[in-house]
């Protein structure tokens, strides 16, 4: 939902999705998808570019919560059951929660680093633990 920043590797759209999820629905197969959707950073992005934390506010979790409502959104408009991966703000939860309380088929994963780093600890320049969504 957002560029990988592998040109080979195109992020899709929500219409993109709105035409695909129907004929996925009907092979009776989930969409997989990494939710992340840029949008405008909001406040003051401080710190180097080699610290862990100034990444961290260039990749707000806000940006996977409003990725995971547009799925929310789509998925009930389609039926196509959704399972997005990399889960990694637990802010997303309850969104996700309340989604398959009303019906929507849509599932979760989270990944080991996501339940074991701690961003505190990253060191200054420490490229090892970059990944997205943060």
């Amino acid at each position: 939902m957002i560029h990988s920043g592998i040109d080979d590797f195109p992020h899709v759209t929500k219409s993109d999705m709105r035409r695909a999820m129907p004929a996925i629905e009907k092979l009776g197969l989930p969409l997989l998808v990494h939710a992340e959707l840029a949008s405008p950073l909001s406040g003051d992005v401080t710190g180097g570019a080699d610290e862990y934390m100034h990444f961290l506010q260039t990749r707000p979790q806000r940006w996977e919560i409003d990725a995971i409502k547009q799925l929310i959104e789509l998925s009930r408009e389609s039926g196509c059951h959704v399972h997005v991966v990399h889960l990694s703000s637990a802010q997303a939860v309850p969104v996700l929660q309340e989604a398959r309380a009303s019906g929507v088929r849509i599932t979760v994963e989270t990944c080991p680093h996501y339940l074991t780093l701690v961003a505190e600890d990253v060191g200054r320049g420490n490229t090892l633990f970059k990944c997205t969504p943060p």
